[in-house]
């Protein structure tokens, strides 16, 4: 009987260990497969992500990754710490529970962000103001298009908005736009719409 108990338990760990490694990203893969599909069979408004200019300190533009850094490598010090003492085992399956996790977490985060956009909330139309543009390559999560920096009325500060549109990278700073903006689902501000108005007359 423990003859053919050994065989039977290593192959329940390989499989749950299988299941643990490539269980999470299938999960994720197929998540965005579905979403693609959904995509192709009814093809989603076209929204722009509006996010605040950085500002202009490198102390305030890199804090936020070297914090991160330095708290990755505090709790890699932790486990290493407790796996010495003799917590091999619930180190182990602590990196098993947060590996499985950050890929359900992805999931979730990608299913947030495709329904963040399916139900937009329309606000009142708005003034803006071109401050800088340029044209922006492809890059594997993106398309081509233009990146534009915009003064629009009523914001605290200047907004950057990547448009997958290449002609917008041929006005100019100082144009002004008549935009369309929307509100998120869940979070964010988007560009939903635009329109170049004629400068104003000169005053004679």
């Amino acid at each position: 009987m423990s003859a053919d108990a050994g065989p039977a338990s290593t192959g329940r760990v390989r499989t749950a260990l299988a299941v643990l490694v490539f269980g999470p990203p299938a999960v994720l893969a197929a998540l965005r497969a579905w979403l693609a599909w959904q995509d192709g069979r009814h093809p989603p408004a076209e929204a722009f992500a509006l996010a605040p200019l950085p500002p202009p300190s490198l102390a305030a533009l890199f804090l936020p990754w070297v914090l991160g850094a330095a708290a990755l490598l505090l709790c890699a010090a932790l486990l290493a710490l407790w796996w010495r003492r003799g917590g091999a085992r619930a180190v182990l399956r602590l990196l098993r529970a947060a590996w499985a996790l950050a890929w359900l977490a992805g999931a979730a985060g990608l299913w947030a962000a495709h329904a963040n956009t399916g139900a937009l909330q329309a606000l009142p139309e708005g003034e803006a103001r071109v401050l800088g543009l340029r044209a922006r390559p492809a890059t594997l999560h993106q398309e081509a298009g233009s990146e534009l920096v915009l003064d629009i009325v009523g914001f605290a500060g200047p907004q950057r908005v990547r448009i997958a549109h290449a002609r917008p990278a041929l006005w100019r700073p100082g144009e002004r736009l008549r935009v369309r903006l929307a509100r998120g689902r869940f979070y964010g501000l988007y560009l939903v719409g635009w329109e170049p108005q004629p400068p104003a007359p000169a005053r004679p």
